[in-house]
């Protein structure tokens, strides 16, 4: 973390980039997110570090298509499904959740702060992954609903989980002054807010009738 930035990002771009070259024909490099885990049990800038690591890892399964509305080529294709079907994308997105928890209850110390943006970046990063495997276009029905995996729902999808994103949006402004706050596009309120649009778009067909209330009045309070 003390290198400079533009050497870390570097390291981290090739390390994902191996990772996913050797995803489906190499089981060793699937190792690289045990690694990822113990970096997250370390102190607070490596934890960071492995948090931009599995953002960016995330990231590079997506790459491969000529535009954001367009398809994944038939090899990105093959590559990022077996990262979604194989453990990969879950793990991430459990390490993220986890972080965002382990944030919260730092209470407001700067090293829970710099954590939690970081978490939320992750968070976000999984939860706006092309599940459908289609690309996104604004004339598409698809961009309306979330199609998270159906496992993943009981974490995310409930309302206690949409009401601890909200406190984490409302925490952002509890400060003596605003323009502590960070406004920016990667800052925790802008990542936090755009985490709830997209959980709150959630299709409807994983929720049974009692949760699904309970979702919506969470949404609603």
């Amino acid at each position: 973390p003390e290198r400079p930035s533009f050497v870390v990002n570097a390291v981290i771009h090739a390390l994902c980039r191996l990772t996913k070259l050797g995803w489906c024909s190499d089981v060793a490099l699937r190792g690289f997110m045990e690694d990822l885990v113990q970096l997250l049990k370390a102190d607070v800038p490596h934890a960071v570090l492995s948090l931009r690591i599995l953002s960016e890892l995330v990231t590079e399964f997506e790459l491969g298509r000529s535009d954001a509305s367009s398809r994944l080529d038939p090899e990105g294709r093959m590559v990022a499904q077996a990262f979604r079907e194989q453990d990969g994308l879950t793990r991430v997105f459990h390490l993220a959740l986890e972080a965002v928890h382990s944030a919260c209850n730092a209470k407001g110390q700067p090293e829970g702060r710099a954590i939690l943006q970081q978490a939320l970046l992750t968070l976000h990063t999984c939860l706006a992954y092309d599940f459908v495997g289609t690309g996104y276009s604004e004339s598409d029905d698809v961009v309306a609903c979330l199609y998270i995996p159906v496992e993943w729902t009981k974490h995310i999808a409930t309302a206690e989980a949409l009401r601890l994103l909200f406190q984490i949006y409302i925490a952002q402004w509890q400060v003596s002054n605003e323009s502590e706050v960070d406004t920016s596009e990667e800052g925790p309120a802008s990542l936090v807010l755009q985490c709830i649009a997209l959980v709150s778009s959630t299709r409807r067909s994983v929720f049974d009738e009692k949760g699904r209330q309970e979702f919506l009045v969470a949404l609603l309070e």
